[in-house]
């Protein structure tokens, strides 16, 4: 896999990271009466290419579950990015399989 290729991807995983934490840490501050962090921020991540990290946050967090205002723009920019991130899925895998050293499958 070429260099451009891998940073794209270590970009977009640290900032479904980051998105994920944030889901989280606005999760606690809703619990708590604290301040809350904008909407516009998870919007602007999710186009970003954080998407995957706000639908979890969502599902782990059980946050915005409510708001089908916040949860449907959110599952839209998610089908914008399947479409955008199409030519790059035997990237992932590949890189996913070096990460986690999967063996290859047994040809008899």
């Amino acid at each position: 896999m070429d260099l451009t290729t891998t940073l794209l991807l270590t970009g977009l995983a640290a900032l479904n990271l980051t998105t994920f934490i944030l889901m989280g840490t606005d999760k606690a501050a809703a619990a708590h009466s604290q301040q809350r962090i904008p909407e516009k921020i998870f919007y602007t991540l999710s186009i970003a290419g954080g998407v995957w990290g706000t639908i979890l946050g969502i599902t782990t967090f059980h946050h915005k579950t409510k708001k089908p205002e916040f949860y449907i723009p959110i599952g839209l920019i998610a089908l914008l990015h399947l479409a955008l991130l199409q030519p790059l899925i035997p990237h992932i895998i590949q890189l996913l399989k070096e990460l986690i050293k999967l063996p290859k499958p047994f040809e008899g």
